[in-house]
């Protein structure tokens, strides 16, 4: 049993929590901090630190149900991503009393949705970031996409909020892998039809998989280029919050099928009319990222760019103005082959 601090339970103080033994020693104590998600709440938490022998180095942990198919998808694709170099390290789990502890390697920085600048006014304008800033941000990203694509790896929930920029942005790191799913593969791991798979906001799915339309690589591009947008646009890219607003008399359960199935049809037709307000304010002066981020967000999965075309595109465009980005970095041909046999 270990006090530490953090927001569990409703409470925001210090709190005794059960942590394996081997890891009590190992992790400084007056380092842990650990807080509830939207998807575990207490007696289950995350949470981080560093370890008591090199303060340098920091660790993040999770406290989930054993047995429980996030659980196990988490643990599962950890240890598959983590060998890319793109997600976090997987180092160990145990099992105690019917709770799972995860402990991976830690980005130690702070998610990209602090970096990008919510606004509460409705008029179309870049954020506080250059644009320079935003290309490079854009080719770290479509670096790590890429590796994903090729390997058939779908995130399910990939947000501002799971993507984490290191060594001076020239670097991206993805987790919270627990939504995600294979595109194609015969197993547990594989996508479903229906999106069951996935308990990811609804309000940030890919358009098809409101027409019953398995998740694919193309909703990883999808939800990619959500986050593009809010780079350019702000917070003007639809939330919760403004669906609601648009959609007044309308009252939906996210949690079932057709739930999410109307959500992301409403989030289609926000985001369709959001989209050509601001493209049309941006395009003149920013034509050549706009159609990235257009092509990124085309509505149809079939049609719609991969990591491929837009990483080249991003690189014509940081040509073109001069721009120094993250040269491509691949992950260790060892790493792919083990990871590519484990999806088989």
């Amino acid at each position: 049993v270990v006090s530490v601090a953090g927001e569990l339970n409703g409470m925001d103080g210090w709190h005794d929590i059960l942590l394996p033994q081997a890891w009590a020693q190992k992790l400084d104590p007056t380092s842990i901090t650990v807080w509830e998600s939207e998807e575990l709440t207490y007696p289950y938490f995350v949470g981080h630190a560093t370890l008591a022998n090199k303060p340098s180095r920091t660790v993040s942990f999770a406290v989930m149900p054993t047995g429980d198919v996030d659980t196990e998808r988490e643990i599962q694709m950890a240890k598959l991503m983590g060998k890319t170099g793109f997600a976090p390290e997987f180092i160990e789990s145990k099992e105690f009393k019917g709770v799972t502890f995860v402990l991976m390697e830690s980005p130690g920085t702070e998610p990209l949705s602090t970096v990008i600048e919510d606004r509460e006014d409705m008029s179309p304008s870049l954020p506080l970031l250059s644009i320079s800033e935003c290309v490079k941000i854009m080719t770290t990203l479509l670096q790590s996409l890429k590796v994903m694509e090729r390997t058939g790896v779908v995130h399910g929930d990939l947000t501002e909020d799971h993507i984490y920029l290191v060594d001076g942005g020239s670097h991206a790191v993805i987790t919270d892998f627990r939504h995600s799913c294979i595109g194609g593969a015969g197993s547990s791991l594989s996508c479903s039809v229906d999106g069951s798979h996935a308990a990811g906001s609804a309000y940030r799915q890919a358009p098809e998989t409101a027409d019953d339309h398995p998740d694919s690589v193309a909703s990883n591009v999808w939800q990619l280029g959500l986050v593009f947008a809010r780079m350019f646009f702000g917070g003007e890219v639809p939330t919760e919050s403004q669906i609601k607003h648009a959609f007044p008399f309308e009252t939906v359960d996210e949690r079932t099928v057709e739930g999410r199935r109307r959500i992301r049809e409403m989030v289609r037709d926000a985001f369709s009319v959001q989209r050509a307000t601001h493209y049309e304010a941006l395009a003149a002066e920013h034509g050549d990222l706009m159609e990235i981020v257009g092509g990124m967000l085309d509505t149809d999965p079939a049609t719609r760019w991969n990591a491929d075309k837009a990483l080249s595109a991003i690189y014509e465009v940081a040509k073109k103005r001069r721009m120094l980005v993250p040269m491509p970095r691949e992950p260790p041909k060892v790493a792919e082959d083990w990871m590519m046999a484990a999806v088989s």
